[in-house]
């Protein structure tokens, strides 16, 4: 078969040219998307890392109720230990004290009773919370001598247990990994404090639903293009923050209503 001489000749320069436009096509990179993929990286990266700060913070967290329970046996074996009898010199004569005032009956029937819950809690431990939190909790409430005042921290930590175990295991509408990076943060900003934490969970979740809601419907008192950046602006600075995400929300979109109310009035 004869080749056309022309096409011949001309054949090695289009592929050089060809070569040449493909290097350059694969050499050009959009910006925005490696600044986007960067992003991500990055996010994975530290999601990790907070992975292995979660497994330390808990094997920190079983050590310290070792000690504590360690402790506590030391103090119970304390005072299991019988004071001896006072000298024979500091004995009054009976007949030289006053007379008390009589107990309040009711007070000590109240008494009683939140001993024997705070000991049904050391001897049963509290539903739904495993034993060594329970044995933790219940140690950290004694210290308060008011039995009524231990019973209402022990009973406020195990609820406050339970919330927080709920929230982390239970799917919903928030992604897997919000949820987790919200548990993260409410336990490293409140350690070992049940309470606390499910009330932070709370406020972070009710603010999330209204930022979702204003995600679909809009920010009242905004245009949509103006909804879409406050939005945005604001879950930028806050990631897994939405507490203080919808704070921002607020005071931009303060500032973007400002800003056309003033601009109308120049007009």
């Amino acid at each position: 078969m004869k080749t056309n001489p022309r096409f011949s000749t001309r054949l090695p320069l289009l592929l050089s040219v060809s070569c040449i436009a493909a290097g350059s096509l694969s050499s050009c990179k959009d910006p925005e998307f490696e600044a986007t993929r960067q992003r991500w990286q990055d996010r994975n990266e530290m999601a990790e890392l907070r992975k292995q700060h979660r497994a330390e913070l808990q094997a920190l967290t079983e050590r310290i109720a070792a000690l504590e329970a360690g402790n506590q046996d030391l103090a119970d074996q304390l005072q299991a230990i019988p004071l001896p009898p006072p000298p024979e010199e500091m004995v009054q004569d009976p007949s030289t004290l006053t007379a008390e005032a009589p107990a309040n009956e009711e007070d000590d029937d109240l008494a009683s009773r939140d001993r024997r819950k705070i000991g049904a809690y050391q001897q049963k431990g509290l539903t739904g919370v495993p034993a060594e939190i329970s044995g933790e909790i219940i140690r950290r409430a004694r210290r308060d001598t008011r039995s009524w005042a231990a019973v209402d921290e022990i009973e406020a930590q195990a609820e406050g247990y339970r919330t927080v175990q709920s929230f982390a295991t239970t799917e919903g509408k928030m992604l897997r990994e919000e949820r987790d990076e919200l548990v993260f943060a409410v336990n490293r900003q409140h350690p070992n404090d049940w309470a606390a934490m499910a009330r932070e969970i709370q406020a972070q979740t009710d603010a999330w639903k209204v930022l979702e809601e204003w995600k679909a419907k809009g920010v009242p008192g905004l245009k949509s293009w103006e909804s879409e950046a406050v939005l945005y602006s604001a879950a930028e600075s806050y990631p897994y923050d939405w507490s203080s995400a919808l704070t921002s929300v607020a005071e931009l979109s303060q500032k973007e209503v400002f800003a056309r109310r003033s601009a109308s009035a120049g007009k």
